[in-house]
């Protein structure tokens, strides 16, 4: 069951708790609201509270159903409300004096006009604690205290609600106790019940590491709400039983009163009927007299009857005594005899003191006749007697008195009775204008025989109970925690056995793979040693190598196997006991005394407590890697020896980069010495701006093991620098690992110094030849306009004179020549002259801009070739300068040349555009294209011209072409270029 408890998820059990509140509050606000509307079927079906706890509820709901969805701020005002609906109600119960203007507090003006139940102590006090949960409560994770304070406070509220349930069954003792509870307080438990279960059920089955922690202490919970139930319940059975002698004592004193009230109305209503007789027709003095004698002898009671006539005056009192008095001068009775006259009434006197000696009372009857006052019957009553017999003997376990203001006029059994007010019932009897009181309490023995044993039983075997369920719990939680650790170690202690067996199995593998191994392995002698020293286990290779069989070397000395002037064998064992491992490389002896060189390894072997058992030996023939050392040293020997008379520089480094060699041509470079280059001391002759970029180079090289060229300046002897080609390249030992790298140098300098020599003279033929360029289209510019100014002028005047000549050169000539022809040939001159100077420099380029000769150019390259031709510009207004202009038209001329030589294109494309700073010229055809290697040829020379064109400014030229794919010219130039022209 508590499995199942945990596995449910008790924050949606708060939200279905805070909606269950929420529809009880607000099903009782319709009802409280609209109760005159509602008919008696939807009337008989509504849970009706009183209306602050429909408020207060409906708080609780949204409270809870706000902490579900994490708006702590709404769940805290709505419990806060909930708390101060509490603690008014409270402090209007504690402090009686404050009159609050509302009642309900949450009042309105159109609720139905009716009597509202208030809250009694208990529920307001339920409320304020319910505020106080919902406040308290917190998403995990939090404290055990936390958990166990809001646990223990559920707990009460669970008990608050349970006493709710019990205490409307004897409604009417707990108001005079003053806790008020009433019918629907019954119907207010539930809801608080439900809540304090749930929020229980949400601290000790929640989630987290607390709520674990918490449920250890779930026996203290239950010990406690047991208990407190159980004092509940022990009070309760107190107060019932403390109820029931209340009610016995009220009792007793209501037939006390009744007695009083009765026989005195007998007596009273007995001398009424004898004063009617004063009206009879007959009456005769002297009759009615006598008949007041009978009276006293039929009811003892009466001490004295007299007779006051209508002035008031006493006229006669039977058995006899004083008269002629007037019953107004008596203070004592002037109020009762008004009283009776003007009420006309009996009336009856406070205790007095009678004429005929004495005290007692006295009953004035008034005779009325016709509404005319006609005189008072006086009937006197002695202070003891009939009360006594009345109840002397009829309450035998109750003490009672009867007092008349102060005046005492009963006392029975006053010694006996008990001291405790609250059990002392007092009771007023309003007896003809007269007011008695009555006190009537229990005696000691009434006390003893009402006392009952089941509170105190019902205490104890509830505190019993308690402890014991408690303690079961503990016991079964101890339990099921020594269970869940038994079957935990159980699983344990399988896995173990388990693991044990698998261990032995593969130990037993393990030792057969190991004998395998070890009598597989041939170059190793491989055997183990006791304690002492002596051999205890021996394998083949160290058979073959020895020559000593097992059964000859079997608990021998480790001595036998070394020559006599070896290092003793106890010492190589303290020195493998002390250090954990000893190593050695010496020379061994064969069973024919043949030595050979051995590596030995001895290793300890200890136990679980690190005490030496033993020891094993790895012995290895090291004859044939010792004489490959030497070879190897031999070898090096000889490869430094060529290094050293190598002409080249030649250097070595180890794996970190410390140069470890370095050969006599690099020590003459430097004039430096092998050990001052050792180290990083070789970096002291490098350039210090070079420094940084060897140190990069090595770095990455190093990282990736990888070969690098670099160039640096060394410092030579003379102290001056030079520069160094130098070509690193790592090398590895005999396990494939980095062992360094292999630097060889050879002096730069001289190519250096050519190679800078080179480039000035190239920068000074580029120079040359912008200027030819610009020389050349100055030329040009100049014989243009030579021509167009000189050589047009006089054709154009020398075609004005032909004409004129003509003219007078009569029409019918008969020579056969044409006169026009003259003319003709000037006009083809002029023309000739033209095309020069357009060729040369086209006028409109200088006069227009770019854009308008290459539409002229174009126009006519098309009407000439075939060849379509389109000029396209983002804007036709953009200004080119004017040495960006002849650079892009003589491009143009040269392109459209080579379309019209090699393309065999159809259409041509020329676009021009401005990109930021730069102007662009893109010249695009469909014909055949090219490949990379023409553009290479050194015959290209119109792709090498226009190239130099383009990079005279400072600019870019750009072919991309594909075999059938067209060509693609881009001209790229500076749009503010400040290269002039001339």
């Amino acid at each position: 069951m508590f499995s199942v408890l945990r596995k449910i998820d008790w924050t949606v059990g708060l939200l279905i708790c805070g909606l269950m509140l929420f529809l009880f509050g607000v099903q009782a606000l319709v009802v409280w609201h609209c109760r005159p509307w509602l008919t008696p079927d939807v009337l008989s079906m509504a849970y009706l509270i009183q209306y602050d706890s429909a408020w207060a509820f409906a708080f609780c709901g949204l409270a809870l159903v706000a902490f579900r969805g994490r708006a702590p701020i709404i769940a805290g005002v709505c419990a806060g409300a909930a708390i101060l609906i509490g603690l008014i109600r409270l402090l209007v119960f504690l402090v009686p004096g404050l009159d609050l203007p509302v009642t309900p507090i949450l009042a309105h003006y159109w609720l139905p006009a009716e009597v509202y139940d208030d809250l009694s102590p208990i529920v307001a006090t339920a409320f304020v604690i319910s505020g106080y949960v919902i406040g308290a409560l917190k998403y995990p994770p939090y404290s055990v205290v936390r958990s166990l304070v809001l646990g223990c406070t559920g707990l009460v509220l669970v008990v608050l609600a349970l006493f709710l349930i019990m205490g409307p069954n004897n409604p009417a003792f707990f108001i005079d106790h003053g806790l008020y509870f009433n019918a629907l307080d019954g119907i207010n438990a539930v809801g608080f019940l439900l809540l304090g279960v749930t929020v229980l059920c949400f601290v000790f089955f929640g989630s987290g590491a607390e709520t674990v922690k918490a449920r250890r202490w779930a026996s203290l919970a239950l010990w406690l709400t047991i208990v407190m139930g159980t004092l509940g319940l022990w009070q309760g059975l107190k107060l019932e039983n403390e109820g029931k002698i209340r009610a016995s004592t009220r009792a007793v004193m209501d037939a006390v009163g009744q007695d009083i009230v009765r026989e005195l109305d007998f007596r009273i209503r007995a001398l009424e009927r004898f004063a009617i007789r004063r009206n009879d027709a007959d009456f005769v003095a002297t009759a009615w007299q006598q008949d007041a004698r009978q009276l006293l002898r039929d009811m003892p009671a009466f001490r004295a009857i007299g007779w006051a006539d209508a002035d008031l005056t006493l006229r006669w009192i039977i058995p006899g005594g004083p008269v002629g008095g007037s019953l107004l001068r008596d203070p004592a009775r002037i109020t009762a005899v008004k009283a009776a006259q003007s009420g006309r009434n009996p009336a009856l006197t406070r205790l007095v003191d009678l004429r005929i000696g004495g005290s007692g009372f006295q009953v004035y009857v008034p005779i009325y006749h016709m509404d005319v006052f006609q005189g008072m019957v006086i009937g006197t009553f002695a202070e003891k007697g009939w009360l006594e017999s009345l109840i002397s003997d009829r309450f035998p376990r109750y003490a009672i008195e009867v007092l008349d203001g102060k005046q005492r006029l009963l006392q029975a059994r006053l010694k006996e009775q008990d001291t405790a007010d609250r059990r002392v019932s007092e009771k007023t009897l309003v007896l003809y204008s007269n007011e008695w009181r009555i006190r009537v309490a229990p005696t000691q023995m009434a006390l003893k025989e009402a006392v009952s044993i089941l509170p105190e039983a019902v205490l104890v075997s509830g505190i019993l109970l308690a402890t014991l369920l408690a303690a079961a719990v503990f016991l079964y939680q101890l339990a099921g925690q020594r269970a869940a650790n038994l079957s935990k170690a159980n699983s344990l202690l399988a896995l173990d056995i388990e693991a044990r067996k698998q261990a032995e199995q593969a130990l037993r593998e393990s030792e057969r793979k190991n004998r395998i191994i070890i009598n597989g392995v041939t170059e190793h002698a491989i055997f183990m040693l006791s304690e002492d020293g002596k051999i205890s286990s021996w394998s083949r290779a160290a058979e073959q190598l020895t020559q000593y069989r097992a059964q000859e070397i079997m608990n021998r000395s480790l001595a036998m196997l070394y020559p006599p002037d070896a290092t003793p064998v106890a010492e190589k064992l303290a020195l493998a006991r002390a250090s954990g491992r000893y190593e050695e490389e010496c020379w061994h002896q064969r069973k024919d005394h043949a030595r050979f060189c051995g590596e030995d390894v001895i290793s300890p072997l200890r136990n679980d407590d690190g005490i030496v058992e033993g020891f094993t030996v790895i012995t290895r023939d090291q004859t044939e890697r010792i004489e490959l050392r030497n070879e190897t040293e031999q070898a090096r020997d000889y490869y430094l020896r060529l290094f050293s008379s190598f002409p080249n520089m030649v250097w070595r480094t180890d794996a970190t980069g410390q140069c470890d060699y370095c050969n006599p041509a690099w020590l003459d470079f430097t004039g430096r010495s092998q050990e001052q280059e050792a180290g990083e001391g070789w970096l002291k002759g490098l350039h210090p701006e070079d420094r940084a970029a060897w140190q990069g180079a090595f770095k990455q090289s190093l990282e990736r093991r990888q070969p690098f060229e670099i160039q640096y300046r060394l410092r030579r002897a003379d102290g001056r620098y030079g520069w160094v080609i130098c070509s690193c390249r790592p090398y590895y030992n005999m396990q494939g690992e980095l062992a360094g790298y292999l630097a060889t140098c050879y002096d730069n300098t001289v190519r250096r110094q050519m190679e800078s020599e080179i480039e000035s003279s190239r920068a000074r033929i580029l120079a040359f030849s912008s200027h030819l360029q610009t020389a050349r289209e100055e030329e040009k510019a100049h014989l243009a306009r030579e021509l167009h100014d000189e050589l047009g002028a006089t054709l154009t005047a020398l075609r004005l004179e032909v004409s004129a000549l003509l003219k007078r050169v009569p029409a019918d000539r008969t020579d056969g020549r044409n006169p026009r022809s003259a003319i003709q040939l000037a006009d083809a001159a002029i023309q000739a002259t033209r095309k020069i100077i357009t060729d040369l420099r086209p006028s409109i380029l200088d006069n227009l801009g770019l854009l308008a000769a290459l539409r002229w150019y174009t126009a006519d390259f098309s009407n000439r070739t075939g060849i379509k031709v389109e000029v396209l510009a983002d804007d036709d207004q953009v200004v080119v300068n004017k040495v960006n202009a002849i650079v892009f038209f003589r491009i143009t001329q040269e392109a459209l040349t080579n379309v019209l030589k090699h393309a065999q294109a159809r259409t041509v494309t020329i676009r021009f555009i401005r990109i930021d700073t730069n102007d662009v010229l893109e010249i695009i055809d469909d014909g055949v294209g090219m490949v990379d290697d023409e553009q290479a040829k050194p015959a290209s020379n119109g792709i090498h011209g226009m190239r130099g064109r383009a990079r005279d400014l400072g600019g870019d030229f750009l072919i991309v072409s594909a075999t059938g794919g067209g060509t693609t010219v881009t001209v790229t130039l500076p749009a503010a270029s400040d290269v002039s022209e001339g």
